[in-house]
């Protein structure tokens, strides 16, 4: 068993990088999510703080979600704010039409 999350773990990109974003709280409930449905983050704990400035994740593995919520959280989970879903409210609607 690995390290446990921090709360670290369910930051956004920006957040390292000193700032925030409209879609820095969508980032953080794509990870819940991807916890709350497999038991586990869609990437590698981070466990060096010092490391946090120049962090770069690796692209997530969302093996614990179904096809049709894959890309549903992948977008929620871009490295580019601007590049998620319009609100965590527009993403969970996607997801409970692609859950049904």
């Amino acid at each position: 068993m690995g390290p446990h999350p921090t709360g670290l773990d369910y930051r956004a990109p920006e957040i390292f990088e000193g700032y925030l974003s409209a879609h820095s709280d969508q980032f953080s409930l794509a990870v819940t999510y991807c916890e709350l449905r497999g038991g586990r983050l869609p990437f590698p704990p981070i466990t060096d703080l010092a490391a946090c400035r120049s962090l770069r994740r690796p692209p997530p593995d969302l093996d614990m979600l179904t096809e049709r919520e894959r890309p549903i959280i992948l977008r929620g989970l871009n490295a580019v704010p601007q590049d998620r879903w319009s609100s965590c409210k527009a993403m969970m609607s996607a997801l409970t039409k692609a859950i049904g």
